[in-house]
């Protein structure tokens, strides 16, 4: 009788213990998707930032073309 509940209990604190490792993973999941979102959004922030930059000395060239050979 009392190695049956015994068994019982190690049988319910393990499947405790399964549930906190699954949370545990889904959190480490959602994390690691938030931060690969951030880095993304980043990179392309980055990426836009950039063409502004190349936009702007072209027009740049444009100008000063112009006012060169006219």
């Amino acid at each position: 009788m009392f190695s049956c509940t015994s068994h019982e209990n190690t049988q319910r604190n393990n499947q405790k213990a399964m549930r906190e490792t699954k949370k545990e993973l889904k959190k480490t999941q959602k994390s690691k998707k938030k931060y690969i979102k951030k880095r993304y959004r980043l990179h392309r922030k980055n990426q836009s930032k950039e063409m502004r930059k190349k936009m702007r000395k072209d027009r740049r060239r444009m100008i000063r073309d112009r006012r060169r050979y006219n």
